[in-house]
């Protein structure tokens, strides 16, 4: 029977069991799960528990390796480098390797090592725009020597986002199809809100995409309470409010919470029926009487998904919420329907999916299709920011 290394990040994203296989675990990577789920942020620490109880449920297809490792395959190599212990278990037992981290992977192919790919069918977050990395002082000096060496894969647009050993964040940039280039943001102020800035690393990188004017479609996926309307949204009145854009066409699939009963029939104008989907806008603009202002003056437009069929949208910027409940079809209407000097960005969870089309139907899925095209860029938010309690909802 193979016996497989399974590296930390493999179990924290989860992955489907090969009866053939024995997994092993070494005994860092115990270590790690139980650092996370102590210190880790609320997501961090919810897979943590989550690979826990995995490992628990399937302890038949897992081995335990406990030895601490020395490093001699190198000399020259750092013994106290997790990655490094990782090769040395690799050569010492015969052990094939599954990791998703691509400095590793690069290093086992030097010496010999099988790689075997985790089974990512279940894994709905393929792509996420953005690839953290630890790197020792070595790795981090090619970066900056060389950075026309796209040695870690990258898609045009895709952002990388570097740590050193103890976890802590020491640089970011961004992949433009020649080079590795620094991220550069700045805070955006509006009327209501006064000036805005990134919370986090990862706003920090949908920032910068969202001030990228050469990017033309803009997704921003991510858990509740990331920021990603708070982000998303301030730009857009910020570019309204200077003469960026001439509207925004605030758009949305008018699904209903799931297992939550609709409200019936809503009389009134179409401003009336829309309001209730709209509020993260009304939110962003001082409320619902100057939203309807705004309407009135055409500055925005309330526009049901159902009714877009048709239209050339210019010098706007369509703005599309809850993503996660379109589907590819939606996904390419949306798109077909940026017209001159116009924009699309989307934003969504798809975790919050509220009908189970949508799961097998993925608006979000398509739309990740075009990543590595020059006018799309996407930016996954990880940390929740709108309050203490509400990172609670990570841990039930």
């Amino acid at each position: 029977m193979k016996r497989v290394l399974v590296d930390t990040n493999i179990l924290l994203d989860g992955f489907k069991i090969n009866s053939g296989y024995k997994y092993v675990v070494l005994s860092h990577v115990n270590r790690e799960l139980d650092k996370h789920k102590v210190h880790g942020d609320g997501e961090l620490k919810y897979k943590s528990r989550n690979a826990v109880r995995f490992i628990e449920n399937n302890i038949d297809n897992f081995e335990f390796d406990i030895k601490d490792y020395n490093v001699t395959f190198d000399n020259s190599f750092d013994n106290n480098y997790t990655d490094n212990k990782i090769i040395q278990a690799c050569l010492d037992n015969g052990y094939s390797l599954c990791t998703h981290d691509l400095l590793l992977k690069q290093k086992a192919r030097m010496y010999g090592i099988e790689l075997v790919e985790a089974n990512e069918a279940e894994n709905k977050e393929t792509y996420t725009g953005v690839r953290e990395l630890t790197f020792n002082d070595e790795q981090m000096s090619v970066i900056y020597e060389q950075p026309q060496l796209n040695l870690y894969d990258l898609k045009k647009n895709e952002y990388l986002l570097i740590k050193n050993r103890i976890g802590e964040y020491v640089d970011k940039f961004k992949w433009n199809g020649e080079q590795l280039v620094p991220v550069k943001w700045k805070k955006v102020s509006t009327r209501f809100f006064g000036d805005v800035k990134a919370r986090n690393k990862r706003q920090e990188l949908l920032f910068d995409l969202l001030q990228d004017k050469n990017i033309t479609v803009k997704a921003c996926f991510g858990r509740f309470g990331s920021g990603k309307d708070y982000c998303m949204i301030t730009h857009a009145v910020s570019m309204l409010e200077n003469g960026l854009t001439d509207k925004i066409v605030f758009c949305r699939n008018q699904i209903p919470l799931q297992n939550a009963p609709e409200s019936g029939f809503r009389k009134g104008d179409n401003f009336d029926k829309m309001i209730e989907f709209a509020m993260p806008l009304a939110d962003a603009v001082g409320g619902v009487e100057i939203l309807r202002y705004m309407v009135e003056k055409g500055q925005v437009e309330l526009q049901d998904l159902s009714r877009i069929r048709g239209r050339d949208i210019k010098n706007s910027i369509l703005y599309v919420t809850e993503f996660q409940n379109n589907s590819s079809e939606h996904a390419r209407l949306l798109l077909g329907r940026v017209g001159e000097n116009s924009q699309l960005w989307l934003n969504g969870d798809i975790r919050q999916t509220d009908r189970e089309i949508f799961i097998h139907n993925s608006g979000i899925e398509t739309i990740k299709k075009l990543a590595g095209n020059e006018l799309y860029g996407q930016v996954t938010l990880d940390k929740t920011e709108r309050s203490k309690t509400a990172s609670l909802a990570e841990l039930i």
